[in-house]
């Protein structure tokens, strides 16, 4: 292959290679410990490489249910003003602080922060989390688990597709479940633990730090570099 041609396909190369990376996609991070009463080393390790992930998107906040927050310790269906980017709503939820009666946290969930004596306690059914901003990174503790007996427990949201991730199927536990969109724009999450008690902590998300360069963008940009290789090349055979 001469010289010329190599130069080509080494340019094309790289315009395909690039050209995906500016449409993101979704990347899940999940680690469990079944049986649990407080997340283990499963779920510190999803949670750590999700944080790294997260990191090198933008700058995100994180929401850990404590004060100024106040405790009900009484699910209804309600709207929870969680800061001033975003809200929680469903049909059956509250803000908790003590434990359900005879109840351990691994069937229905508790605290994960650090010091902290609150969370996020979901009743049944769904809630979603609406935030001001788009975000492009969500992730969070989840105790309680047991899909094993409720079914498949899951996120969902859209990035202008609709998308699931899976929860863990649990007999009882936690876990950590976050994934990461670069280049998305999502304004809701939802949360549905089905019939099961699950409890939500340390809710983690963010937005690009940057912006991230449009498909088109990325591919115009190859193409100019291509065509300025073709360009200096005939110059240089003249």
């Amino acid at each position: 292959m001469s010289i010329t041609r190599q130069v080509l396909l080494a340019a094309l190369v790289c315009c395909l290679v690039v050209a995906p990376s500016a449409f993101g996609g979704v990347i899940v991070f999940s680690g469990s410990d079944a049986g649990a009463n407080a997340p283990g080393a499963g779920s510190i390790a999803a949670a750590t490489a999700f944080n790294t992930a997260a990191s090198l998107i933008g700058p995100g906040s994180i929401i850990n249910f404590e004060s100024p927050l106040v405790a009900t310790n009484s699910p209804q269906s309600q709207t929870i003003a969680l800061n001033a980017d975003g809200s929680v709503n469903g049909g059956s939820i509250d803000i908790r602080n003590t434990p359900w009666a005879s109840c351990s946290a691994a069937l229905c969930g508790g605290n994960t922060t650090a010091g902290g004596t609150q969370w996020l306690d979901v009743a049944g059914g769904t809630a979603q989390f609406t935030f001001a901003l788009p975000i492009q990174y969500f992730g969070a503790y989840f105790g309680g688990l047991q899909g094993d007996i409720v079914g498949q427990e899951t996120i969902t949201f859209s990035d202008g597709s609709s998308e699931t991730v899976d929860i863990p199927v649990l007999n009882g536990g936690f876990a950590f479940v976050g994934f990461t969109d670069a280049g998305a724009s999502i304004t809701a999450v939802t949360v549905d633990g089905l019939n099961d008690i699950v409890s939500i902590d340390d809710v983690r998300y963010g937005q690009s730090g940057s912006a991230v360069p449009e498909p088109a963008s990325v591919v115009l940009f190859g193409s100019v570099v291509l065509f300025g290789l073709i360009a200096r090349m005939r110059r240089k055979s003249l």
